[in-house]
């Protein structure tokens, strides 16, 4: 018999993914994941609460905040950005940071914009953009 699933981490309650299929292989498929069955999360935002199995969606990171959105691209100006929760991922372009700080202070001598990604499961991820001119 055909049916909709959702595997997922029991440990984060990460969604791995959501499909469709013969219910004898959805386990087989997805060795060490728990299945959620006859729901099919979307795992950009939604996880499975692991204390309880139920679906939620991904929590808004409030408190994140930069005081200011345009610096000038001298190396000297700075953004700073608060709020950032302890072992967080921010990636910048290619780099890619772990936090142990709540603060990070944004600075550079190339023009343009920048995205800086917070990440901090099972928060959605946050985008804050500076204009360096």
């Amino acid at each position: 018999m055909m049916r909709s699933y959702t595997a997922w981490d029991r440990a984060t309650g990460r969604v791995r993914q959501a499909c469709s299929g013969p219910e004898a292989t959805a386990e087989l498929s997805f060795p060490g994941y728990a299945i959620l069955w006859d729901v099919m999360l979307d795992a950009a935002r939604e996880y499975v609460d692991p204390s309880t199995g139920e679906p939620r969606p991904r929590p808004i990171l409030d408190g994140l905040e930069a005081d200011k959105t345009s610096i000038q691209a001298d190396g000297l100006d700075t953004a700073t950005i608060r709020g950032i929760p302890a072992g967080a991922i921010v990636r910048i372009g290619a780099l890619q940071y772990q936090m142990d700080e709540p603060t990070l202070e944004f600075s550079t001598i190339f023009p343009g914009r920048y995205a800086i990604h917070v990440e901090s499961w099972p928060y959605l991820t946050r985008e804050i953009l500076i204009h360096a001119r």
